[in-house]
């Protein structure tokens, strides 16, 4: 359960916002929160000279681009211009390659074996069953996290024990099985082997170690936005 936590917690941090033009993204929740508006699906069509085309909004686009609107929440729908077969995830994949390959490391390279070495079918049930949980907790994770960073800066959260209580909750909600020994509920069956209890004390550790960078971020950002509004004030 540790182990399943860890990389959530990083990629929640990674994905929760970008910095452009030395200016915070805002993410998906905080801009449908402030304009009502939901993130679009936009539709992108690939024709045979490699160019891509916005169906929605009648415009050319790079993958360059195409990664900033994934960045900025939109969903894309890619398909072929000419036979209309469905090509969103072999771009995405390509724009991960090309714009954020250190992601692709998070998978162990037995995986990529698995994947070219199986049928589709299988492949599609072994998708199902690895990613299929992780990904509605890493969602659920996501909104929490995005709400306790929304508090923070908002100053409804100032106080150590603030922050640790909203922690808990970002992950109590993520992982709803989880109690307060950080296992959950099937995990009650006594485990003999001492090697797990090991392995479980150093993933909490490196999860706290995550907890605490995230926090000292959190706490130099606020303190450069109050330098700011301070010189602000004076000119």
């Amino acid at each position: 359960m540790l182990r399943q936590m860890r990389p959530a917690l990083s990629l929640t941090w990674a994905g929760r916002r970008s910095i452009v033009g030395g200016r915070a993204r805002p993410s998906i929740e905080e801009r449908t929160m402030t304009d009502g508006t939901p993130p679009s699906v936009l539709q992108i069509k690939k024709y045979p000279n490699r160019r891509f085309y916005d169906a929605t909004r009648s415009r050319h686009v790079t993958l360059h681009e195409m990664h900033g609107l994934v960045l900025d929440g939109h969903t894309l729908r890619v398909t072929d211009s000419r036979t209309g077969e469905d090509l969103t995830n072999v771009i995405m994949v390509q724009i991960m390659l090309e714009k954020d390959p250190p992601k692709l490391h998070l998978f162990p390279a037995w995986v990529f074996h698995v994947l070219l070495r199986s049928s589709q079918s299988a492949t599609r049930r072994m998708i199902e069953q690895m990613f299929g949980p992780f990904t509605q907790a890493w969602a659920r994770g996501q909104r929490s996290l995005d709400e306790v960073l929304h508090q923070f800066m908002s100053g409804k959260v100032t106080t150590p024990m603030d922050w640790a209580s909203n922690m808990m909750r970002l992950f109590t909600s993520a992982y709803p099985g989880a109690g307060a020994n950080g296992r959950t509920d099937a995990a009650e069956v006594p485990n003999d082997d001492p090697e797990d209890d090991l392995d479980d004390a150093a993933d909490l550790a490196a999860i706290q170690e995550q907890v605490t960078e995230l926090n000292n971020r959190l706490a130099r950002l606020k303190a450069r936005n109050a330098r700011s509004s301070g010189a602000r004030r004076h000119t």
